[in-house]
């Protein structure tokens, strides 16, 4: 039985974003879900069972799910004249407006059940916060409701800052020559599908154990012109465009790239078309310079490596009876110290990761690694790298109160890591690691 994925029975279907994230569909494994379980992306196994929660938000309310919108379907949403107030207040002015609360009937109730829900004020209530979060939502619902909806198009609600940013990204797009040459069909004979869905099952094999699963993704746009196909993706950085490549990394777009291929190539798979890749089309939100990105095939391998180690991953959380394959896979039982030495170790990660990421919250628990190994760090195999990174990850909590097990400073938490980290046995990343006696 060789590891590996198999996409099953794919279709392609037309469905709005409520539908998509929707009830029907949230047991489907898609590549943001992925996200949740992946340690580099801050995800644990508890995060991927719970899923997502989008009771409050709609994926179409942030810069860059707009720019999607009035780019890909100008016939289903309009930038709305009514501007939101920034920040905290603006998301509470939306979901008011999504609630029905009208301008004339703000229940204090409602609005009450907001500030906690969303921690305003640092949860705290009083009558002056209240009225202060009323008078200040209070014109953004009455522009709202005087506004008068073009006809079967859904309203983007922006503050004054956000609609500026993404009114410059698609003049920026549409004014690049490489981006228009792939955003509009240029012959008659080509078929560009925007925002459809791929549904489908991928069976996961992890060279012992099979499991099928449900995956979905929503492609932005694909092209269609009946010899070859190709994948387009928009998106938005706050960064200098130069940056992307490491972004296509950080954000697992490489891990999309590879999903969104394998499944499309299957549902076109009777049509025998040559694939023309998959391409980012890129606008930064700092400076509104835009680029195209194509995935090389070292992105796709890389993006295929990484999608096979979390389907096997979350192969082994859905499942209770791979309990075992999950504990052997991240056993740290070629560090040959006790059990207490272990939990002092993951307690020594996690407060001082606290304190780097309260500084950098993007920071990485292998830059903390690296800082802490130096030299050191090549004694290190990658498997023993990756199994505490998925420990570490698994019980941090930037809020979380960890004990210092009568350690005093950082550098006698460092030293015990390394002292620890010094034991690993040798050839841990080997087939005979199974047979090791611990």
């Amino acid at each position: 039985m060789k590891r590996g994925l198999t996409v099953n029975d794919v279709s392609l279907v037309k469905l709005s974003d409520a539908e998509y994230f929707g009830e029907k569909y949230k047991d489907y494994v898609s590549n943001s879900r992925l996200s949740l379980l992946d340690p580099a992306n801050g995800g644990s196994t508890e995060a991927f069972l719970k899923g997502f929660d989008n009771k409050e938000e709609k994926p179409f309310f942030n810069i860059g799910s707009a720019v999607h919108a009035l780019l890909l379907q100008p016939d289903e949403y309009f930038l709305s004249k009514a501007e939101l107030p920034p920040g905290k207040m603006g998301l509470m002015a939306r979901m008011l407006r999504n609630m029905g609360v009208s301008s004339l009937d703000m229940r204090t109730d409602a609005i009450e059940e907001l500030i906690l829900e969303i921690g305003y004020y640092g949860h705290g209530l009083s009558d002056k916060k209240v009225r202060k979060v009323r008078d200040t939502i209070k014109p953004f619902l009455e522009d709202a409701e005087k506004e008068h909806a073009p006809k079967g198009k859904l309203p983007i609600y922006l503050s004054a800052q956000e609609r500026e940013i993404v009114l410059g990204c698609i003049r920026s797009l549409n004014g690049n020559p490489d981006v228009k040459r792939l955003l509009y069909c240029q012959d008659d004979g080509d078929a560009c599908f925007c925002e459809y869905a791929l549904l489908g099952t991928m069976t996961v094999c992890d060279g012992k154990n099979t499991m099928d699963m449900k995956v979905k993704c929503k492609l932005d746009r694909f092209v269609d012109t009946g010899f070859s196909y190709g994948i387009q993706d928009f998106k938005t950085t706050c960064k200098n465009l130069w940056y992307f490549s490491e972004s296509i990394t950080k954000f697992g777009y490489d891990r999309q790239a590879a999903l969104y291929s394998m499944m499309l190539g299957k549902f076109l798979e009777d049509r025998d078309m040559a694939f023309d890749g998959f391409t980012f089309m890129v606008v930064s939100t700092s400076d509104f310079s835009s680029t195209v990105v194509k995935a090389t095939g070292s992105i796709m391998k890389r993006g295929m490596e990484k999608l096979e180690d979390l389907f096997i991953k979350a192969m082994y959380v859905m499942d209770k009876k791979y309990k075992k394959e999950f504990q052997s896979c991240y056993s740290l039982k070629t560090l040959p110290v006790g059990f207490g030495d272990k939990v002092k170790l993951i307690s020594c990660f996690c407060i001082l990761l606290q304190h780097f990421r309260s500084k950098d919250k993007d920071y990485a628990f292998r830059q903390l690694l690296e800082r802490i190994r130096k030299d050191k760090m090549p004694q290190t195999s990658g498997g023993m790298v990756d199994k505490l990174e998925m420990w570490v990850e698994e019980f941090y909590d930037p809020k979380g109160k960890y004990p210092w097990f009568g350690f005093k400073t950082p550098k006698e938490m460092s030293d015990f890591i390394n002292n620890v980290l010094d034991k690993e046995l040798p050839f841990s990343d080997s087939l005979w690691e199974e047979d090791l006696p611990f």
